[in-house]
């Protein structure tokens, strides 16, 4: 296992506010990187893909819905494995603001949604970080997928011109 991941569930939002990370079904946060981007050798794609290898038992199982093969062709990135073929939430930051990127698990790919576990780290980590999650879609309609808070950047510039 290569020393530059961490692998270690966290269970406590004060400990993991200030990361990028991935989110399990359980509600553990996995710390992918600093959220000001400290530590950019280490991406979510990265992390992914050497989480699959070092715990590949636990990604056996899939339960694909009926149109199976045209759903797996959308999937692009190691990100999106992990979001909807293994049920994590994803959860990041943009460079330039700071505003969160959050994607979470849509169904017609694997069934997974987002759990009730899922739902309370997020939220608690939103709260800590101040990204005001009582207005956010991500947790307003169960049809939204991705949230990225700096389109709400954008428009509330956009409006002030």
């Amino acid at each position: 296992m290569n020393n530059t991941f961490d692998f270690k569930r966290y269970d406590d939002a004060v400990e993991v506010h200030d990361y990028n990370g991935f989110i399990d079904q359980d509600g553990y946060f996995y710390k992918v990187s600093s959220k000001n981007h400290t530590d950019a050798k280490v991406d979510h794609n990265l992390w992914s893909r050497a989480y699959v290898k070092a715990h590949g038992d636990r990604f056996r199982r899939m339960d694909f819905s009926a149109s199976g093969l045209f759903t797996l062709s959308q999937i692009s990135s190691e990100v999106d494995v992990m979001v909807h073929i293994y049920g994590f939430v994803y959860y990041s930051h943009d460079d330039v603001y700071s505003k969160p990127i959050i994607k979470v698990p849509d169904p017609k790919y694997n069934k997974f949604t987002k759990s009730k576990y899922q739902d309370d780290m997020l939220f608690s980590i939103m709260l800590l970080n101040n990204e005001d999650p009582f207005s956010n879609p991500i947790f307003m309609d169960d049809k939204v997928y991705s949230y990225i808070g700096l389109e709400s950047e954008t428009n509330e510039r956009s409006k002030r011109k």
